[in-house]
């Protein structure tokens, strides 16, 4: 079963990030600060540090709901999250940070990481149309 993410295009915290996009300092192959993991790690967008996915150890989760920092960029795909909205985003202001990140050089990606995540993430989308057939609101 195939199926495909659309990132939010109106994520309200987004202009957050325009103020600070110049100033923000990143290695792609920065570790987690919680726990040292390189691969799956996000970038904070408000204060530049680096923790790993929910995926791994959920640091970037735990740093984002304590200290209301909304915004993230996946070191691994350059995507974009933002943990008030629940939603990937995207915005020309993110794609520009993209453009400057992807001149580093990317982590290594063990291939039992990236089968992981598209498994899960597999998994996630399948609850979630499961739940729509049902007649369940969207989490």
């Amino acid at each position: 079963m195939a199926f495909a993410v659309y990132p939010r295009t109106d994520c309200p915290h987004v202009g957050q990030v325009g103020q600070v996009a110049d100033m923000l300092d990143f290695e792609r192959a920065n570790p987690c600060k919680g726990c040292g993991n390189v691969g799956e790690n996000w970038l904070c967008l408000a204060c530049s540090q680096v923790f790993c996915s929910r995926y791994v150890h959920g640091h970037m989760a735990e740093h984002a709901t304590s200290v209301q920092h909304a915004l993230c960029m996946s070191m691994l795909d350059l995507s974009f999250w933002c943990y008030a909205c629940d939603s990937y985003v995207t915005s020309p202001g993110l794609e520009y940070i993209a453009r400057r990140s992807s001149q580093s050089v990317p982590p290594p990606v063990p291939a039992e990481l990236a089968s992981q995540v598209q498994a899960q993430a597999a998994a996630e989308a399948e609850a979630q149309a499961a739940a729509a057939r049902a007649g369940y609101p969207p989490q």
